[in-house]
């Protein structure tokens, strides 16, 4: 995502949708293998954090 925007290659509009679609993608992906959601988007909200 940085390498994009610094690029220019990313709109205003998927810089505002990549928040919310990063935790539900990481919820729904381990609940459907019958993991636990709330801990995968707790920590891809902390990395994201981080890294942005």
């Amino acid at each position: 995502m940085n390498l994009a925007q610094r690029a220019n290659l990313m709109a205003d509009q998927s810089r505002r949708i990549i928040g919310p679609v990063i935790p539900l993608l990481t919820y729904t992906s381990p609940v459907a293998v019958h993991g636990n959601g709330f801990v995968a988007a707790f920590v891809a909200g902390v990395a994201f954090r981080y890294v942005r």
